[in-house]
């Protein structure tokens, strides 16, 4: 926003992200009154970074594929639940090379609302039809994890350094895919 001399208070842009673009829309359209129309702001924005493309691939968190790999190989069953866009998920699936991994896709885009309301995950739990006690969530933002944690699913944070987050609802904090692939492997070797 500052190429259109809109300043909108950092705690403010936090609210952002882990939101859909409706979310979005409305913390932007509180400060910048030009744009009226959220289909003309997101044409804007589009034209804007056309040629300013983000390399998803550089902000992977390290350790994720191999983790994914693990996943995989001992018959996880993977789903993502984001609140971005299909096509801004697709891109990044695409240029991490990771969308093989999931069995179901899911954006926040197909919902009335957004997270932290939990109608994501619960979706997600009667598609792949498991029960929501069943199901792990790995998540970062405050609305991700409400969203998760209110939906009655187990939530594991993983620690994100680029945003402020309060992952204090979440059931465990690390700071690592190793430390999820460790908890997993310790939690099914006691149920046996």
């Amino acid at each position: 926003m500052s190429h259109l001399d809109v300043d909108i208070p950092e705690e403010e842009l936090l609210k952002m992200v882990g939101g859909n673009k409706k979310m979005t829309f409305e913390i932007i359209s509180r400060y910048y009154s030009k744009e009226n129309n959220r289909v003309d702001y997101y044409n804007n924005f589009e034209k804007y970074f056309k040629d300013i493309p983000i390399n998803y691939f550089e902000l992977l968190n390290d350790g994720v594929v191999d983790f994914l790999k693990w996943l995989t190989e001992n018959n996880f069953r993977i789903a993502l639940a984001s609140s971005g866009s299909l096509e801004k998920i697709e891109d990044v699936l695409k240029q991490c090379e990771i969308k093989d991994y999931f069995e179901l896709i899911v954006s926040g885009d197909m919902f009335k609302q957004s997270k932290p309301h939990p109608e994501i995950y619960q979706t997600v739990s009667k598609l792949l039809n498991i029960p929501v006690d069943e199901c792990l969530v790995i998540e970062d933002s405050n609305y991700g994890i409400e969203s998760s944690t209110r939906a009655g699913m187990f939530t594991i944070a993983k620690k994100e350094e680029r945003f402020p987050f309060s992952q204090d609802k979440a059931q465990k904090i690390v700071n690592t895919f190793a430390e999820i692939r460790h908890f997993l492997e310790f939690e099914s070797s006691s149920k046996k």
